[in-house]
């Protein structure tokens, strides 16, 4: 059992902001798999759980995304998507999550190469 205090998961959010919409994360009261109280960070206007990235990997990400240079999410065609707001916007920031994700990681790797 590992319960994550409220002040815990602020700490631990560090600025990051929602993957999808681009709004601030926060922390989140939940139930852990023994149904005890915790926390966890996530967007409560996309009802969800995240990690979060950096606010410049989501605008960067976002960008790509509106001019249609490239979409992670290759099986997910917009014309399917565009039929209204809603669904539209769920499009868009799925394909900026799985984007915006890809390139904190590509960052990381290249931090990470001593060369």
């Amino acid at each position: 059992m590992y319960i994550i205090t409220k002040q815990e998961c602020e700490s631990g959010i560090n600025g990051r902001v929602c993957d999808g919409c681009g709004r601030p994360l926060t922390a989140i009261e939940t139930v852990d798999n023994s149904g005890l109280p915790t926390f966890w960070s996530g967007c409560e206007p996309c009802e969800s759980f995240r990690n979060g990235v950096t606010e410049r990997h989501f605008k960067i990400a976002r960008k790509i995304i509106e001019e249609g240079i490239v979409t992670p999410y290759t099986h997910m065609n917009k014309c399917d998507y565009d039929n209204s707001p809603e669904r539209l916007e769920y499009w868009l920031a799925s394909q900026t999550a799985g984007l915006s994700r890809y390139m904190a990681h590509i960052e990381a790797l290249f931090e990470a190469d001593p060369k």
